[in-house]
């Protein structure tokens, strides 16, 4: 019997936040190409989105490199109802940032200082919840 590596669901969300960032950085510079966005619009943007993307990543990243240390886990950690409401904030968080940059470059739905405005106040809003759900999920209880 082959031995398996079982991930661990703080790992699984930590991996799913990283990609979900970086996929929005993916697709909104393929907006830009496909000019869904002017040059302008799209350096405001990346200078939104992208410390943002930076601070969820770094926190992400130092849980997994701190996890890399840990002996991996015979036993799956047990679903726990906080991983699955942590799970469904980031996936509403990144589908509400994907609608609103949608909303301009694909279907002009709202003009761009308006989708700036609704995005900064979200993230702002979701921005602080989510740095406590970051540091309670990720932070401070692997030594190094």
């Amino acid at each position: 019997m082959s031995k398996t590596r079982i991930v661990s669901s703080r790992t699984h969300l930590a991996w799913l936040i990283v990609s979900y960032h970086f996929g929005l950085i993916f697709i909104l510079f393929i907006y830009y190409l496909f000019n869904g966005f002017l040059p302008e619009e799209f350096t405001t943007l990346m200078s939104i989105l992208t410390p943002i993307a930076t601070l969820y990543a770094g926190t992400v990243f130092r849980y997994l490199g701190k996890s890399l240390k840990v002996t991996t886990k015979t036993n799956p950690d047990p679903i726990d109802l906080q991983i699955v409401y942590v799970h469904r904030l980031i996936l509403i968080h990144f589908s509400v940032i994907l609608f609103l940059l949608s909303s301009d470059a694909l279907f002009n739905w709202v003009n761009f200082l308006t989708m700036i405005t609704l995005l900064g106040s979200f993230e702002a809003l979701f921005g602080g919840y989510m740095a406590y759900i970051l540091q309670a999920v990720f932070g401070g209880e692997m030594n190094d």
